[in-house]
């Protein structure tokens, strides 16, 4: 928390305010000067893309999160290169306010800057900036798990085929879907946390999943984003993968009975964009095809 000597307007005038009370209550004998204004404090917590894995052609969703002591009014800006995306912000005092921004995609940048700026009627006033770094999968496989905390060992030591990448997991919460893109290879969401998704968060997750995104859910409550029921048969790891739009649904009868091993045929390879490319067989034009395949 990080703490500077920033007087509000409303401090100036409660100060004010005691001075002129002082002064009466002592029958105007003697002059007593106001007391020090009391320091504001805020915090500014920033998270770019899905903690910080980007894709360099897509425009960067960004959660800036403000706590305020005192009355903050003023606005964050977001910088990648040149461009500058600007969000007004006003958080009450001892508030707490999320604001979500479309930042410009980073391209071959690897750095936003983040700046929250003060406007009190008298100029603006940068209270607060931070660099945050940007990541671009290579040889990396990154999946997203939602309240699978259980399983993380296990996701984490698997071995993607037919090619090999290192599994990166990213942890994100049920309002945290819409920091899915084409960075995130596979989103892994057990019953309990796709029970906790909304409507909206669903809808959001079907997008994702049909401009590519491969979702690994419970056969309980999977068929919120689609039909196990037109799905295919994964041998030895009890799921049946349904084809969805560009992307593919998993539905897993039992995340707890699947150990390094079962993950390892869950998760395929992932072709980044200049840096890895899976050949295919004309008969095999998808990860479930692949699987199937022995691939």
């Amino acid at each position: 928390m990080r703490r500077v000597a920033l007087v509000f307007a409303i401090g100036l005038l409660v100060a004010a305010g005691s001075s002129v009370a002082f002064a009466q209550s002592d029958g105007g004998d003697s002059a007593q000067e106001a007391p020090d204004p009391v320091p504001a404090t805020w915090t500014m917590n920033v998270i770019a893309g899905a903690d910080g894995w980007v894709d360099p052609g897509e425009p960067l969703p960004i959660r800036v999160d403000l706590t305020s002591d005192l009355l903050l009014v003023g606005r964050i800006e977001a910088t990648i290169g040149g461009a500058t995306t600007s969000q007004a912000v006003e958080v009450p005092a001892g508030g707490v306010k999320t604001y979500s921004i479309q930042g410009a995609a980073p391209g071959q940048r690897r750095q936003l800057r983040i700046s929250l700026v003060s406007e009190d009627g008298e100029g603006d006033a940068v209270l607060e900036s931070q660099q945050v770094g940007l990541r671009v999968p290579a040889d990396e496989l990154v999946v997203a798990v939602f309240g699978a905390e259980d399983y993380e060992s296990s996701i984490r030591g698997a071995e993607p085929r037919p090619l090999p990448q290192d599994v990166e997991l990213v942890r994100l919460g049920a309002g945290d879907v819409d920091v899915l893109s084409s960075a995130v290879s596979y989103a892994v969401v057990p019953s309990d946390a796709m029970a906790e998704l909304s409507t909206e968060a669903v809808e959001t997750l079907r997008t994702w999943v049909e401009t590519g995104g491969r979702l690994i859910g419970a056969a309980a409550n999977v068929s919120r984003v689609a039909d196990p029921a037109d799905g295919t048969a994964f041998p030895g790891v009890g799921a049946v993968g349904i084809q969805l739009g560009r992307g593919e649904v998993t539905a897993l009868n039992d995340f707890g009975a699947v150990d390094t091993a079962g993950w390892s045929e869950l998760l395929r390879s992932v072709p980044q964009s200049g840096v890895v490319r899976i050949q295919e067989d004309a008969g095999s034009s998808s990860l479930i095809g692949a699987a199937l395949a022995g691939r």
